[in-house]
């Protein structure tokens, strides 16, 4: 394993990055050991301390993972925290338009995948349109006695099952990240008696989906994302959201 020596001792954010490195060329995989402390330690040309404590970042965010006895091996993606990148959020105070941008790209694209593996036949898209069908079946119940927390996670869910049916799991874990924020997204949408037009929304999204018409799919989601930004700036700072 070749890697240079760090130059500037005893910094911690270089350590991180020269292990980056090492698991961004592929040196390094998911379910490899770590060298230990001592070898990295020499290898860098730095002092135990700066390793160790990069190796406990990278361990809380869910990169690394000590084994008692054994060593600290580099995590499967899955189980890397999603801690970074809510904080991110949070942090970088993002417009709730940058949020809803940012869902619709992976949406967009979960559809895409979907409507593919629907005209192909393939039995995960038949799962999701079937669970889909359920779901929206619920939200019409939800719509006409105008139960908004019951809307809410059924509206949450509609749009989980798309990036499921995507196959991509990438887009899922990123959709997970984004839940809280969904979820406020979702809750300031949605306009006092505006839940029966909402899942009218959905309703066409499916029907789309169903005879597997990307055009019609995605043009009938561009209309559904718009009506989000139109009743977001439409809720002035005093108005509250239905039932909330």
């Amino acid at each position: 394993m070749e890697i240079e020596k760090i130059k500037q001792k005893t910094v911690v954010e270089q350590v991180m990055t020269k292990i980056k490195e090492l698991i961004s060329t592929g040196q390094l995989k998911a379910g490899d050991k770590l060298p230990t402390e001592n070898e990295l330690a020499e290898t860098f040309g730095i002092g135990r301390s700066s390793i160790r404590e990069a190796i406990k970042i990278f361990q809380y965010l869910g990169i690394l993972s000590p084994q008692v006895a054994k060593g600290t091996f580099v995590c499967e993606r899955s189980n890397i925290s999603t801690e970074a990148i809510t904080w991110s959020i949070l942090l970088g105070q993002e417009e709730m338009y940058e949020i809803i941008e940012l869902r619709e790209i992976i949406e967009r694209k979960g559809l895409e995948e979907l409507v593919k593996k629907q005209s192909r036949g393939e039995q995960l898209a038949k799962e999701v349109l079937k669970d889909l069908e359920e779901v929206l079946t619920n939200i019409e119940k939800a719509a006409e006695i105008n139960s908004v927390q019951d809307f809410i996670n059924l509206d949450y869910r509609f749009h989980e099952l798309i990036i499921t049916g995507s196959g991509n799991s990438l887009f899922l874990s990123i959709y997970h990240t984004l839940k809280a924020f969904m979820y406020e997204e979702i809750v300031k949408s949605i306009l006092p008696g505006n839940l029966m037009r909402n899942y009218a929304e959905h309703l066409s999204i499916f029907k789309a989906l169903k005879n597997a018409d990307l055009d019609l799919v995605l043009q009938e989601h561009s209309k559904h994302i718009d009506s989000i930004r139109n009743n977001i700036s439409n809720l002035s700072p005093n108005k509250k959201p239905a039932g909330i």
